[in-house]
């Protein structure tokens, strides 16, 4: 059986199989196993198989699908708006008790978003930040009054 699989573990019938490779290539005893491959990035895979005798071990590729990237915002203001692209998330305050998920680009294990932020008597801020699928960033921003 091949695996390959980048920033992963991978395991076969519960066993770490890949060491720092991103890839694995070995031969299984007939039988029914389990692969599981588990990225930091992304979502953890698990599929069952079976090797047939006679038969050649099956080759897996596994899709990452990425794990959403967190934000929690530090400000000098508690309760400034967070904005993420065009959709209000809430306060800073409401990002630390639940930090707020970061849209990527589908498939993409790193992007890039505005952030705004808003509050009444301060002046407006804006900026662009890379994020990582899987990672929890943090953000301070320090408001100033009008």
């Amino acid at each position: 059986m091949t695996a390959i699989s980048p920033w992963a573990k991978i395991f076969v019938d519960d066993r770490w199989v890949n060491g720092q490779s991103p890839i694995w290539d070995g031969t299984l005893p007939v039988g029914i196993h389990k692969v599981r491959v588990d990225p930091p990035c992304c979502v953890l895979e698990e599929r069952e198989f079976e090797v047939k005798a006679g038969r050649q071990n099956p080759a897996l590729i596994v899709r990452l699908t990425p794990k959403p990237a967190l934000l929690t915002v530090e400000s000098s203001v508690d309760d400034v708006e967070v904005w993420i692209g065009d959709v209000k998330r809430g306060t800073a305050r409401d990002s630390k008790k639940d930090p707020f998920t970061v849209p990527l680009p589908d498939g993409a294990v790193r992007g890039e978003a505005t952030l705004r932020f808003f509050r009444e008597g301060y002046l407006d801020q804006s900026r662009v930040e890379s994020f990582e699928a899987g990672q929890k960033s943090v953000v301070t921003v320090h408001m100033e009054k009008r």
